[in-house]
């Protein structure tokens, strides 16, 4: 593992659980960006693929690389808190396993950190890619929210948000630290990406220099709630999730904790209590659903 004393600018998390399929491309699309005062932490989950031998490659080659390998799969959660923790860097990025960034796509979300201190989130435009990385379609993210009430901005992107590809943009790794990073719990991103609302606006720079790489193994591509349970935290396999109390209940915390007035919490607090009006029907059914468990298991246990 190389490794180098000098603080960076930019810290970019790239963390891989049996990536190796499109590792090579996405560790070329970060080493060659035209800003270079990065380092990268690579974070293996335990992978037996080898992903660890290519970013041991990587990282010999290159001293802005940092690798470390865990003994064994702790979840997605785990892994990217885990290389963000690692972080140093002035701006912080994570960088997935399987998607591209073009060249000088760090350089200019930097140039807009630089000279906007209002901003907290520099993010360019998306484009979809398969399993080939030929295109699939550009992506509409629509959440370029510069409002200075984190009120506006809370609501504009709670209303907006799709894909989160805003998660992988350039933040300020001190209002990053503020937050309670990435949940590990279905849907954890979205719940970040509204936190981070809190604490600035959110840039988007108007050229497509994210490629998202859509293919069946993708954690998009994960269908039940189950499985994407299990994909950020594998320890919690087999139990309920209550996907609607967790992110309004995570909502909440989020604004106890922003360094916000009272007003606004007062107005987020509100505009929180109509959605939970408006999803009442949701809410109490993952209510009964977690009345019912109990005697579904009890039942199962009988009938063994």
């Amino acid at each position: 593992m190389s490794t180098s004393s000098a603080v960076p600018t930019v810290s970019i998390g790239l963390p891989v659980y049996n990536g190796a399929r499109y590792l090579r491309q996405t560790l070329d699309s970060i080493v060659c960006q035209t800003f270079g005062d990065f380092e990268l932490i690579i974070s293996d989950n335990g992978s037996v693929d080898g992903s660890g031998e290519i970013c041991r490659e990587y990282a010999y080659r290159d001293s802005r690389i940092r690798y470390y390998c865990n003994d064994e799969n702790l979840g997605a959660s785990w892994n990217y808190n885990r290389v963000f923790e690692l972080a140093r860097g002035k701006y912080f990025r994570w960088a997935p396993a399987d998607d591209c960034f073009a060249p000088e796509s760090v350089q200019e979300c930097v140039a807009v950190l630089d000279a906007y201190p209002e901003v907290v989130l520099c993010y360019p435009q998306t484009i979809l890619i398969d399993s080939k990385g030929s295109t699939i379609r550009p992506y509409a993210d629509n959440l370029d929210v510069r409002d200075l009430s984190p009120v506006a901005r809370f609501r504009k992107v709670r209303e907006r948000i799709g894909l989160v590809n805003v998660f992988y943009g350039l933040v300020r790794l001190d209002s990053l630290k503020q937050t309670a990073l990435l949940g590990s719990y279905p849907g954890a991103d979205i719940v970040l990406a509204l936190e981070l609302t809190l604490y600035g606006q959110f840039h988007e720079i108007p050229k497509p220099l994210f490629f998202r790489r859509m293919h069946e193994h993708a954690s998009s591509s994960i269908k039940t709630v189950a499985g994407a349970q299990e994909f950020f935290d594998p320890k919690s396999r087999g139990h309920l999730f209550m996907r609607a109390w967790m992110h309004l209940s995570q909502h909440f915390a989020s604004i106890l904790r922003a360094p916000l007035s009272l007003a606004s919490k007062a107005q987020l607090t509100a505009f929180l209590l109509r959605c939970a009006i408006s999803m009442r029907h949701t809410l109490m059914e993952e209510l009964a659903e977690a009345m019912r468990r109990p005697f579904l298991n009890a039942k199962r246990g009988h009938s063994r």
